[in-house]
This record gives C-alpha cells, sequence and structure tokens, in this order.
C-alpha cells in the first residue's frame, strides 16, 4: 500500500497533553481538526476549561486553537488519521528509561487506528527504541505492517519546560522515518508546527538531511 495522506485529509490526534503535547496540539489545532488526548479525565476537564495548570500554554493560546478538541475516551482517536505520541518517557530507580507510557499509548492507538495511518513519536527514546519497541507495539495491537498499512515516524520533542525562548515555531526538529515516502509526508505535518511557510523539500534538506544520509535525492521521492 502506498502513503496516499494529504494534508487536506489530514486529522491529526495528539496523544499525551503534557509540556511536550500540550504546546504542539495548540499549534496544530489553529489550523487542522486536531484532538488532544490523555488518559488523565482530569486534565483534560482542565484544558476543556480554558485553563493549563501547568503554565505551559495561557488562556488566550488555548482560545487560538479553534480547532483543537479534548478527550481522554480512546474511542474518539478513532477519527483520527495522523498520530503524534507525546507522552512521558520516565526512568527507572535504576536508571533505565521506562517505557511503559510509550507502549501503552502505541497499544492505544494500533487499537483504534486505521490502515493508512502514520504514526508520529515526538517521545524522548533511545536509538532504535521506535523500531524494537514502539512498532511492533503498534503492530500488534493493529494487526497492520510497518510500511505496507501502517507508517510511522520519530520526531524528537524540541522544548525546553518552563521556557518560551525555543518553543514550537521556533526550533528545528530532526525526523526519522521507516522509508523515504512517509519521511517526506511526514515532514508535512512537522511543518504544520515548524514552519508553515516552508516548503516540505527545504525540510528535507535542512533538517532530515542527517536521517537519510548525503546521498539522499528528493527527486527521486515517490509522488
Amino acid at each position: 500500500m502506498t502513503f496516499a495522506l494529504t494534508l487536506d485529509k489530514t486529522r491529526i490526534a495528539v496523544v499525551g497533553l503534557g509540556y511536550v503535547g500540550l504546546p504542539l496540539a495548540a499549534a496544530l489545532g489553529r489550523e487542522f481538526p486536531t484532538l488532544g488526548f490523555d488518559i488523565d479525565a482530569e486534565r483534560v476537564a482542565q484544558l476543556q476549561s480554558g485553563h493549563d495548570a501547568t503554565g505551559e500554554i495561557d488562556a488566550a493560546e488555548l482560545a487560538a486553537a479553534t480547532r483543537l478538541r479534548y478527550s481522554a475516551d480512546p474511542a474518539s482517536l478513532r477519527d483520527a488519521n495522523v498520530y503524534i505520541i507525546a507522552v512521558p518517557t520516565p526512568v527507572t530507580p535504576h536508571k533505565w528509561p521506562d517505557l511503559s507510557p510509550l507502549i501503552a499509548a502505541s497499544e492505544t492507538v494500533g487499537r483504534v487506528m486505521a490502515s493508512g495511518a502514520l504514526v508520529i513519536y515526538e517521545s524522548t527514546v533511545y536509538p532504535g527504541a521506535t523500531e524494537e519497541v514502539c512498532v511492533p507495539a503498534l503492530q500488534n495491537a493493529s494487526g497492520l505492517k510497518l510500511n505496507d498499512d501502517l507508517f510511522c515516524g520519530y520526531s524528537p520533542e524540541r522544548v525546553n519546560p518552563g521556557t518560551t525562548l525555543f518553543c514550537d515555531g521556533q526550533s528545528s526538529t530532526p525526523l526519522r522515518a521507516g522509508d523515504k515516502v512517509t519521511i517526506t509526508r511526514a515532514a508535512h505535518d512537522v511543518q504544520l508546527y515548524d514552519n508553515p511557510h516552508s516548503n516540505p523539500w527545504q525540510a528535507l534538506a535542512e533538517k532530515l538531511h542527517w536521517a537519510l544520509g548525503p546521498n539522499y535525492n528528493h527527486n527521486d521521492e515517490e509522488e
């Protein structure tokens, strides 16, 4: 199956409304149909009332996201076709990364996602975790196959908690994906909040060159 999602048909769900997910959801929700999903129902109710207790987003920024809605019901994720997972990645008492929130989020998305969906991971993980941990969880929960009827990318968050000096729209975002078609399409979604006026090819040249190597030529990209 060829990745065929276009921007005009993009319906986004941001999973995890912490210091990474909420600003991202608000930025996307100014322009595109966006669902902000969190398993914490109290957090969702708070945001629905127009207040962010963490102070990452003020009331005016929340109000400006006119196309953003919130839910703690996993069934609401069925409407999306682009999932951006931004859940926490804490460490265990022994200083090992605790990927249980990431696995749980992957399974939640996998149970409701349809064929052809794109999943982008924003959570900070060690090299290889997307392919070795996240993708298997998605495939097992969904019954879909990577780069066949499931597409996946990795775009590590670039947020400094507690400061607005470098925030979405002001920082570069590297991106990695399972194949060149997916990375091109995912670049469109990254550009929605990174720089809405940039050409996706420019994003590939400036930000994704490291991921595919110096021999990557976007003119060979499938349409």
